[in-house]
Order: C-alpha cells, then sequence, then structure tokens
C-alpha cells in the first residue's frame, strides 16, 4: 500500500491500458511518438532482410535447382529469353507482342532493369537466373519497403518484420507474381514508399516528401502501369489525410493537402511519361476496335470480378481451388474469369484464375482487432493514431466493394468516371485492400505491443 501511495503522489498520471503517459491528443504525429534514436536502424533493417531472404529463398528453393525455371503466365521463358538475346546487356529491346510490340524498358531505371542488368553477366544464363529470380526479388522488395513503412509510423522493431513478412506473404501479391506479375508486387512497395514519406511530413517538410512521394508513385507507375496508377489514387487519397489529420480539419489544411498531392503528381509524371507514352504509342494509338454496346462494354470490362460469395477466400486458402495449370481436383472452380452468360451460352471461359487474395488468418484477426479497439477512447491508440485507422479501414471496405465488379452495384457508381471506365477487370482493387490491410495489421501489432508489452513492462519495474 505505501508503495502504491508513493507512485500515486511521484509519478505522473498514467494509461492504466497501455501503462505509458496518458497519450495528447492533440499531438500532430500519427502513430506512437518514438524519438528518432529510438526506432529501429539499421541493425533491425540487416535483420529484416536477412529473414526476407531467408523466407523467401526457403519458398523459391526449387529456383536453384539445375533445369528449372520458375512458372510465368503472363511472362513466359520465351518472351524473357527474347528480351536478353536481342536487348543490350538488360537495357532494352523491342518486343514483338501480339500485335505491334513496344520497347522495354521504355523509361528511366527502375528496379526490373536493375535486375535485368544484374542478370544479364551470369555466363549467358541471364534469361534463367532473370525466370527464376525475378519473383522472389520483387517480393523482398515489397517488404523492405513495408519495413520502412511501419519504421516511420513509429512502430517498433518487431512490428517493422512482422509488418515486411505479412506485405511480402500476402497471397495478393505472392501469388500475382508466381503467376507472372511480379511488377504488381513492386508497384505495392512503391507505394508503401510514398506513404513512407508521407508519415514523415509537417510544416515546411511537406514538400520535400511530396517530391519523394511522387517519385515513389512514378516508378510505381513505369513497373505495373495501370496497378501503379490505381494506387497513386490511394496515395492522393492518403496525402489529404495525412495534412488534414496533422494540421487539423480546415479549408487552410485542406488546400495544402491538394497542394501536396499536385506536387506529388508533377513528379510521377516526369518520372513514368516516357513509359507511359511509349505504351499509348505503339498499343494503344490508332487502334479500331469494333462498336461494341454499352452491354458488351460492361461485359467485357467486368469479366474478372471478386464473386461475392468467394470474398471468404481472404480467410480460407485455397477454398475455391488453385490456378488452372494442377490436377483437376485441385484446379480453380470458381467464377473469377466467367464469360458473362456462361451459364445459358456456354461459350467463353466458365472460370480462370491463376491467383489468390488470401491474406493470413493472424493478419485479419489482428487487423479486426486493430479496427475494433479504435472505437474505444480509453484504448491503446490516440485520436490521430483512431482517425488513420478509421481512414485505412473504410479504404479497404470501399476496395472490396468495388473488386466485386458486376456482382454489386458498387463498381457501376464509379465506372463511368475518367481513368475509371478504362480499368478492365474490378478484382485489380484487391491489391490496394491487400495493401491496407497489411497496414492494419502493423497498427494492430502496435496496439498490441502497448497493451500487453509495454505495461508488462512497466509492471516488473513497479
Amino acid at each position: 500500500m505505501g508503495r502504491s501511495k508513493r507512485k500515486q503522489e511521484d509519478m505522473p498520471e498514467e494509461n492504466p491500458a497501455s501503462g505509458d503517459a496518458e497519450p495528447d491528443a492533440s499531438d500532430p504525429h500519427p502513430v506512437d511518438q518514438q524519438p528518432e534514436s529510438l526506432r529501429p536502424g539499421w541493425k533491425q533493417a540487416g535483420l529484416a532482410a536477412l529473414v526476407l531472404f531467408l523466407v523467401l529463398g526457403g519458398l523459391f528453393i526449387k529456383s536453384t535447382l539445375p533445369g528449372n525455371i520458375l512458372f510465368a503466365n503472363d511472362a513466359p521463358f520465351g518472351f524473357i529469353k527474347h528480351y536478353f538475346e536481342n536487348g543490350r546487356d538488360g537495357w532494352g529491346v523491342w518486343l514483338d507482342h501480339i500485335w505491334v510490340g513496344y520497347a522495354l524498358p521504355a523509361g528511366g531505371p527502375r528496379f526490373t532493369t536493375l535486375f535485368a542488368i544484374l542478370c544479364a553477366g551470369s555466363d549467358g544464363q541471364g534469361a534463367v537466373t532473370f525466370a527464376n529470380f525475378y519473383a522472389p526479388a520483387c517480393l523482398w522488395v515489397l517488404g523492405m519497403c513495408a519495413w520502412v513503412f511501419f519504421r516511420q509510423l513509429g512502430c517498433g522493431a518487431a512490428v517493422c518484420l512482422l509488418g515486411a513478412l505479412a506485405a511480402a506473404l500476402n497471397g495478393a501479391f505472392f501469388t500475382y507474381a508466381t503467376w507472372g506479375l511480379p511488377v504488381r508486387a513492386l508497384a505495392a512497395g512503391m507505394t508503401f514508399l510514398a506513404l513512407a514519406a508521407l508519415a514523415s511530413g509537417g510544416g515546411k517538410r511537406w514538400w520535400p516528401l511530396a517530391v519523394l512521394a511522387g517519385l515513389a508513385v512514378g516508378q510505381g507507375v513505369m513497373e505495373a502501369y495501370d496497378i501503379g496508377a490505381l494506387f497513386s489514387l490511394y496515395v492522393a487519397a492518403f496525402a489529404v489525410f495525412m495534412v488534414l489529420n496533422r494540421e487539423g480539419w480546415s479549408l487552410k489544411s485542406l488546400g495544402r493537402g491538394i497542394a501536396v498531392v499536385c506536387m506529388m503528381a508533377i513528379m510521377a509524371g516526369l518520372v513514368a511519361y516516357h513509359s507511359i507514352a511509349s505504351v499509348q504509342e505503339t498499343q494503344t494509338k490508332g487502334i479500331v476496335n469494333r462498336e461494341m454496346s454499352a452491354d458488351q462494354k460492361w461485359n467485357f470490362a467486368t469479366q474478372w470480378s471478386l464473386p461475392k460469395g468467394e470474398t471468404m477466400r481472404i480467410a480460407v486458402p485455397g477454398l475455391f481451388g488453385y490456378r488452372m495449370d494442377g490436377p483437376p481436383e485441385e484446379r480453380y472452380w470458381g467464377g473469377v474469369g466467367r464469360t458473362p452468360g456462361w451459364e445459358e451460352h456456354k461459350q467463353g471461359n466458365p472460370y480462370h484464375s491463376g491467383y489468390g487474395v488470401y491474406a493470413g488468418i493472424p493478419v485479419l484477426l489482428i487487423a479486426f482487432w486493430c479496427a475494433v479497439n479504435a472505437f474505444r477512447r480509453d484504448g491503446p491508440y490516440t485520436v490521430p493514431e483512431r482517425g488513420l485507422i478509421y481512414f485505412t479501414a473504410v479504404l479497404a471496405l470501399v476496395s472490396l466493394a468495388l473488386a466485386w465488379g458486376r456482382h454489386s452495384v458498387f463498381f457501376q457508381l464509379i465506372h463511368p468516371l475518367p481513368f475509371f471506365k478504362d480499368i478492365r477487370n474490378p478484382i485489380k482493387f484487391m491489391q490496394p485492400f491487400s495493401l491496407l490491410i497489411v497496414i492494419l495489421f502493423g497498427l494492430g501489432l502496435q496496439g498490441l505491443a502497448r497493451l500487453y508489452l509495454e505495461g508488462a513492462k512497466e509492471r516488473v519495474r513497479e
């Protein structure tokens, strides 16, 4: 009793939930206010890089065996071999692809270019090296970019590491990478870098950080084109929200947020212009499609939608099978990729999918815990943190609803709008959904750490 009395008299009031001093609700920073010196440093970053390398290396161990080539539906080995045999040390080549062709790469330096250059000198086996290790390399980059993001949010070393693993192993990114589209993992990684820059913003710092965020967004667009552009919309929304959440909800803050987005757009455009222009010039300009009715255009645009009943695939891996190239009893049998009207005329595809959207049970549970505890006034989160969680959760729900495509009314509402009318396959919205779930997972881990780890340390000291 005497010890308890002395504690009440001599020590500041504490938050019983976290064991730390009661957070100031007016504090402008969005997440845990750790001093820079206490944030994870180079040693923790090196550990995260090593752990990601070992985990991904174990999953892709067969790529090291002679005679093995990693499957890639959208970038088959013949495609890669042509690139290395006709390119100039990995810098570029004209690809005769489907109808006209295009220059690859067509813009400034990017990760794919750098990796191709590194592979080009591997004893004439550049195409094999690239085909086998490009996917895990992209996932490794994604994981490290997520690590940087959580570090900039002020999370501890363990949270940063687990957040990096959750990003690299997320089903939406991992299965797309092993289906032949690792660039989507790169676009997600660049999005994490852009958000990391914005998480550090404030006052005059907004402008140089907006430049960095724009450069990251531009890299994402160069790598993944429409997916990178889709991610850029989310980065823009986060930029405006970050400014408002940090500096107060006012017209002045709103104007500053819009100005930050404009600066990002300028920098992203400067970085990605040549890539976008090359694709537009060689693949879309002057191409005349046959006239289609409004219904035909809608069916064409929404064929790859996520049926609402398959939403459970996020929590249950393989609920509707895997891919299209395995044993018959394991193949995908859901409704993604089904030709509209197939039930009546039996023409086209009954289904077609080579990727999954599984997020992981622990990730989903902790993300859900995070969203629920954000409503607690006496919980582990400050007011700005709760706002960030609300915003992220709402964006995730909107993304999921849009991914349903033709199976709900939500995509119909935005489909007539500019940019969205040119997007085919609403299931692409599962990419930003998956990224947002990883963010909620990291914030949930940070809340759990405050409640049970930091609180336990304080009780031991008492």
